[in-house]
């Protein structure tokens, strides 16, 4: 092999896997030479796509350098076996990155701490009070660029967050309630998060919307998308931010007809939605249907919008819309909680959306396939079953998962995440880790054919926190207690733990 001409040996390593053009660069150092100075020897593997998520932030595939791209397949597929291998994990580093300077909100008598977090690479953001924070880590420990959002004080709010495709941005739709006077608006800021320009906050639209109390915002340039609770119903609202063009769409049930009219159709309730990250389309899921989604196609002849910041529902157009005929079904018949957790990149030019279902129940249709081959957890309230629903796009075929607590129920002062999704594979938490018990985090199959498992995570000492005082008044307000909400994520794609206190931020690599 080593005599034959860099292009037959790049044609003959066609089609094997990255662990396996991984093991022949180790082989040698020719081999290794010719890997490291064409990228095509990953990009033809079968499972080129386990590295498209993991590229540095504003990397393609097609623009980034043979050796930048091994070093992220060589992490890749360590990361991947590491925690694959069944056994607690122990922490392998740990950076510290001061706070103190940002003056964060604290106060978890009363549940205030920081929420509404964002993760993506090198950029961490959050919301704190009625401000929105955006920093820029470094590996030595070092908040090397950050900036504020400042939002309207004393209301409720629902953040969203988008990096560009060129990862040059990030966009922020703000949903801002004030539960007295019973208005909202929406406003949609573009933040550069390169050195270059760092933190140049732009205000892009800021747009009233109607009333709802539990409202729902998400963002994908050009797009907002809301839900509006209106009369009972629960209906859809979008907004073109580069256009300031906007409607309420009333979207129908191709299942049920009106019974004053065979030729009408009932409305559905929208209860969550995601944007469409290549179309002009949201997913949407329904009250009553439990077992399927629906997708619907944003109208390219929406209104200008003149209402400005005024919240009244009538100052709309409103119209009526049914989704696309065929709906994407899930393999079950319902679920204590199904998750719509975002979308992963599984080639250049196509995307899976996952969702993830707590504890789903199985189809009673014969002809339907199980969830993953296993069976449901028991109904006791410990138990914990998480399906992930990939359906790949625009194929539109589907592949299923199930990951069942290993010991059929969770023992008691474990944190297990996975029932509040950031994005596919970033898991948050408001509970509090101690050295005294082990964290769990579920881990779906990532392409490297370890399949799906737990990941058990050994938690360091310093992260424990010190018992409460005898009585509230002896409580520090700028402390973090045992059993206090302590924000938490953890990243499978980078093997992660990132845990928010008020004196700082740690990020410990497993």
């Amino acid at each position: 092999m080593l005599s034959l001409p860099p292009e037959l040996v790049i044609k003959s390593l066609e089609g094997l896997s990255v662990q396996d053009v991984v093991n022949v660069t180790q082989t040698c150092n020719s081999l290794r030479a010719i890997i490291l100075s064409n990228k095509q020897c990953l990009l033809q593997t079968d499972n080129a796509f386990t590295l498209f998520d993991s590229l540095p932030r504003g990397s393609t595939p097609a623009g980034i350098s043979a050796d930048a791209l091994y070093a992220t397949a060589a992490s890749s597929v360590a990361l991947s076996k590491r925690l694959s291998c069944g056994i607690p994990l122990e922490a392998r580093s740990h950076t510290l990155y001061d706070l103190s300077k940002f003056e964060l909100t604290w106060d978890p008598t009363n549940n205030i701490y920081p929420f509404e977090f964002f993760l993506a690479n090198d950029i961490i953001a959050f919301q704190s009070s009625s401000t929105i924070f955006i920093m820029k880590l470094t590996p030595s420990g070092v908040i090397e660029e950050s900036v504020r959002v400042e939002m309207t004080p004393d209301r409720a709010y629902r953040i969203d967050y988008q990096i560009s495709d060129e990862g040059k941005s990030l966009f922020i739709a703000a949903l801002i309630m004030d539960h007295t006077e019973l208005t909202q608006l929406v406003q949609i800021y573009e933040i550069p998060i390169l050195s270059f320009g760092f933190g140049e906050v732009a205000l892009i639209r800021a747009v009233g919307l109607p009333y709802t109390e539990r409202p729902i915002v998400v963002i994908r340039d050009p797009y907002v998308a809301f839900n509006v609770h209106h009369d009972g119903m629960l209906e859809l609202g979008v907004i073109n931010f580069r256009e300031n063009t906007g409607l309420i769409i009333n979207v129908l049930d191709r299942e049920f007809t009106a019974e004053d009219d065979e030729n009408d159709f009932e409305m559905m309730a929208i209860v969550d939605l995601k944007l469409h990250p290549k179309e002009p389309a949201l997913f949407i899921h329904d009250e009553f249907w439990g077992s399927k989604f629906f997708l619907i196609d944003i109208p390219n002849d929406m209104p200008v919008l003149t209402h400005s910041l005024l919240s009244a529902y009538e100052l709309w157009t409103r119209r009526r819309s049914l989704p696309r005929e065929k709906p994407f079904p899930y393999p079950f018949e319902d679920a204590q909680r199904t998750i719509p957790s975002g979308f992963r990149k599984i080639s250049t030019h196509s995307h899976a959306f996952d969702t993830v279902a707590m504890n789903p129940r199985p189809s009673k249709d014969p002809g339907e396939e199980s969830v993953g081959g296993a069976q449901r957890a028991s109904d006791d309230s410990d138990s914990l079953s998480l399906t992930r629903v990939s359906f790949h796009l625009p194929q539109e075929t589907r592949e299923v998962e199930n990951v069942l607590y290993p010991h059929g129920s969770t023992p008691n002062g474990t944190v297990v995440y996975g029932t509040h999704i950031l994005a596919p594979g970033v898991y948050f938490t408001v509970a509090d880790l101690d050295s005294d018990h082990a964290a769990m985090v579920p881990k779906f199959e990532d392409g490297h054919g370890h399949g799906s498992c737990w990941v058990q995570l050994t938690i360091p000492e310093y992260l424990d926190l010190p018992g409460p005082p005898p009585s509230r008044s002896e409580r520090d307000i700028n402390a973090l207690y045992q059993d206090d909400p302590a924000p938490s994520l953890f990243n499978v794609g980078t093997g992660r733990l990132y845990v928010c206190h008020p004196k700082g931020l740690h990020v410990i690599q497993y």
